[in-house]
């Protein structure tokens, strides 16, 4: 591959905060004391990210675009996805994952899960304008309730209020459209299950950090889930199909004449 083609295809991560955090190496379970020294978390012990990973795996193949906004649900990103793809005109796979906020009873993030439905098709419809036709949706994961309310109590007493009931209805809209479009669907929820009976004793809990966001586990058991599926759904656009940028140094002429324009 020529070095004109240095611009390379995009995977834009699209989401709230867990996509936001996505690159956050320093989250860990808040109750986990064996990742903290004398009080504050030790920075010789940092949680798996997500973000970096996928950089690595599709590196000089495909730019890792994240954009995550902290609180935001599915009617504030049909205002930003028209602008993205603006300005990101390579992409050609990206995930949704809105709903932990739709679905958060709260004046301000709430989302009723009608219009919610009508929002991520729209999102979808957005991207088929914009010539991108493979799109995975992600659903709400697991709420641990009781670490959370303590945590942000000030906005849990606001009736900012989450629960796994509310998770799972929300998620079960985004099960409904992907099988009506024929689209992949991470099941966080499944996905945080499986892999805490694999490698935490059944201990889910442990996959958050604050009742809400993933700790590490959460985000190794996220990665796992979308690398899956993006290999058996997008086969063509698995890290091992897609094209290594530029030569290997090793295949680079001495004067470098076969990186010419």
């Amino acid at each position: 591959m020529s070095i004109n083609k240095l611009h390379l295809d995009q995977f834009l991560l699209f989401g709230d905060s867990i996509t936001e955090f996505a690159f956050n190496t320093q989250f860990q379970q808040t109750q986990d004391r064996k990742y903290y020294k004398d009080g504050n978390l030790d920075p010789m012990h940092q949680q798996f990210s997500m973000g970096a990973s996928l950089m690595s795996l599709y590196v000089r193949r495909l730019d890792i675009i994240p954009k995550g906004f902290s609180g935001y649900n599915s009617r504030w990103a049909l205002k930003i996805l028209p602008k993205l793809l603006e300005i990101y005109t390579n992409v050609k796979l990206s995930y949704i994952f809105f709903g932990s906020n739709d679905s958060c009873m709260g004046e301000r993030q709430h989302i009723p899960i009608e219009e919610f439905e009508e929002n991520i098709l729209k999102l979808i419809d957005i991207y088929k304008q914009n010539g991108v036709d493979k799109v995975i949706l992600v659903t709400p994961a697991l709420f641990n309730g009781e670490l959370w309310n303590v945590q942000k109590a000030v906005e849990v007493n606001q009736g900012y209020t989450r629960s796994n009931e509310d998770f799972e209805k929300y998620g079960a809209v985004l099960e409904k459209i992907g099988t009506k479009l024929n689209l992949p669907v991470v099941n966080l929820k499944k996905a945080f299950k499986e892999y805490a009976a694999k490698n935490l004793d059944g201990k889910w809990q442990e996959l958050l950090c604050d009742g809400l966001h993933f700790s590490g586990y959460g985000y190794h058991a996220f990665y796992d889930e979308l690398v899956e599926t993006i290999e058996k759904r997008y086969p063509e656009l698995g890290p091992k199909e897609v094209p290594y940028n530029l030569p290997n140094w090793r295949d680079v002429e001495k004067d470098a004449s076969n990186l010419d324009l």
